[in-house]
């Protein structure tokens, strides 16, 4: 029950809720767009931001299922562009350039943000 849950709890709550699908990933950036915000990481939200999103994902108030799959153009994440990714350990987006998740560390997974080749080298 989120009422019952401290900060550290929702967090895991929320990332848990991402791992589910890319659908239930998608839900969590419409819902934190939807407040204003492009912070993807559940760490850096304050408990009520958290928590109204753990009440909604148990209430079934969070669509899961007709959200457009990431990485066909951006018009389900606005600030998402080509060859960014989510990160597979916080559920951070990253830049494509980015060889790790910028918030964890979490190295960049094979495949992941594949929509071309980094600029630059060194």
């Amino acid at each position: 029950r989120a009422a019952a849950m401290d900060k550290a709890s929702l967090i895991q709550a929320v990332k848990s809720w991402q791992k589910q699908s890319d659908g239930h990933r998608q839900s969590w950036v419409t819902f934190v767009h939807s407040r204003g915000t492009d912070t993807y990481d559940p760490n850096r939200h304050d408990e009520a931001t958290l928590y109204d999103f753990v009440s909604a994902a148990h209430a079934g108030k969070l669509d899961t299922t007709s959200v457009e799959p990431m990485g066909k153009g951006g018009k389900s994440a606005p600030q998402q562009r080509p060859g960014d990714w989510f990160c597979p350990a916080c559920g951070d987006l990253v830049f494509a350039s980015k060889a790790a998740c910028t918030m964890c560390g979490a190295a960049k997974p094979d495949g992941a943000g594949a929509c071309g080749k980094g600029g630059g080298g060194g």
